[in-house]
């Protein structure tokens, strides 16, 4: 019912992605484990029970219509402290019938398109397997990764995903220091189990601030940062490049220098790696009152084309570029602070934290909406939309671009007033 879970504690909402970004899935706790209901704008697609409570839920749905859902228990990002021995359930459903079930897991996916899921099955000793059911061509492949995964330490030495195409799954080395993306990269098909590409990636230094984004064994991005120890440092870079698995040849597409700092684990990919976002701050710690430095970009990735170029210090400049989302009177004061930033549906939403209100204490919650397709790099939003979605409160009664509602006495996810108004075509 609608009042279980709207704004409601212990309810969990996931947003679907890419082709499956027009779905929910929500997770209530229940007597034994967990309820859950897969959500689109007509209300309930299926649902079911679980015997645990996930504290990971994923979700696709492929061109025809037919949704996969993945939910699971995993020491991955757990809840306190749990042992290596604990049991991780996983149970993953195609359009409402239970297809896989496992009780340990190191870690599971769902392809967002629904062309897969995935699952990383323990074999002992450190050993493990990746696993990959395709559903597209209605065959299974196995990718014996030996020790590469091993979660008995205390740190992941990988990270695991899928590609931005969902036609691999990508193992990508864990954060060292403030570099990211650093060492051998490997990528595993999931059409072909002898397809196994890996790139290994080496900073530009031994001190420099690096970053490799890959969105496909194909192509990645990369950011050669600041050398503390040089002492005439080169501007910071950020690269596009291409490999090409025929000839073993890789290929820088553009090269595009950033005067300022770029904030390495800001750095992000978006669509079919369409899109390029970070944050800029002063290069040298000298310069931190210079709020020029401070920026949001996003970059066309295909181009190098600079699409958002926004101001992130409360500073003149960034108030008249609010100021058609603001009220007349305001302020620097009246900015508020900015949490965050992503990209929705080809939006882009910046998530700030305004002043409370005088007959309250909690602060106010907006996004700030930007079209990637706008009138330029200097532009400004679109407009700016009041929520109530945080991490305490994921089933909120208000956010962007959809959101849970009530239609005719059906819960559902849909959209937005304020996404259907942007959306809606305008006539002759």
């Amino acid at each position: 019912m609608p009042q279980e879970v709207i704004n409601a504690a212990g309810c969990v909402l996931r947003m679907g992605k890419g082709q499956a970004s027009d779905l929910a899935v929500m997770v209530v706790p229940a007597a034994g484990g967990a309820r859950f209901s897969v959500l689109d704008d007509a209300g309930q697609v299926f649902g079911g029970s679980l015997p645990f409570l996930p504290n990971h839920q994923k979700i696709g749905k492929n061109a025809s219509g037919a949704v996969v859902a993945g939910f699971g228990d995993l020491r991955l990002n757990q809840r306190g402290n749990r042992g290596d021995e604990t049991a991780e359930p996983v149970r993953i459903f195609l359009d409402g019938r239970l297809i896989y079930e496992h009780d340990k897991l190191w870690w599971f996916g769902v392809a967002s398109d629904g062309s897969s899921y995935s699952a990383l099955e323990p074999l002992g000793g450190g050993q493990s397997q990746l696993l990959i059911h395709n559903l597209d061509e209605g065959k299974r492949i196995s990718h014996y990764l030996g020790d590469r995964y091993d979660v008995s330490n205390a740190g992941l030495p990988y990270g695991l995903a899928y590609s931005a195409d969902n036609r691999e799954l990508h193992l990508s080395p864990s954060y060292s220091g403030d570099s990211a993306g650093m060492g051998a990269h490997h990528f595993y098909s999931t059409t072909d189990a002898e397809n196994v590409r890996k790139i290994r990636v080496q900073q530009r230094s031994f001190s420099s601030v690096d970053v490799a984004r890959f969105h496909s064994s194909e192509a990645g991005y990369f950011v050669y940062g600041r050398d503390p120890e040089e002492s005439g440092e080169l501007p910071d870079m950020v690269v596009r490049r291409e490999f090409n698995w025929d000839d073993g040849t890789a290929k820088d597409t553009w090269t595009r220098a950033v005067e300022a700092w770029i904030s390495p684990h800001s750095v992000r990919v978006f669509g079919d790696g369409e899109w390029l976002m970070f944050k800029t701050a002063p290069r040298n710690p000298m310069e931190s009152g210079n709020d020029r430095a401070y920026r949001l970009w996003v970059l066309d990735g295909r181009s190098a084309k600079v699409l958002i170029d926004f101001p992130t210090a409360a500073t003149a400049e960034q108030l008249a570029r609010l100021a058609d989302v603001m009220h007349p009177q305001a302020t620097v004061t009246d900015i508020g602070t900015m949490k965050g930033a992503t990209m929705l549906e080809n939006k882009l939403l910046v998530a700030r934290e305004l002043l409370a209100p005088a007959n309250s204490v909690v602060p106010e919650l907006a996004y700030d909406v930007f079209s990637l397709g706008g009138p330029g790099a200097a532009g400004k939003p679109e407009l700016r939309v009041a929520v109530n979605r945080t991490p305490d409160n994921l089933c909120a009664s208000f956010d962007f671009p959809r959101t849970l509602s009530v239609i005719d006495g059906t819960l559902t996810f849909a959209p937005s007033r304020h996404f259907q108004a942007l959306v809606r075509p305008v006539g002759p």
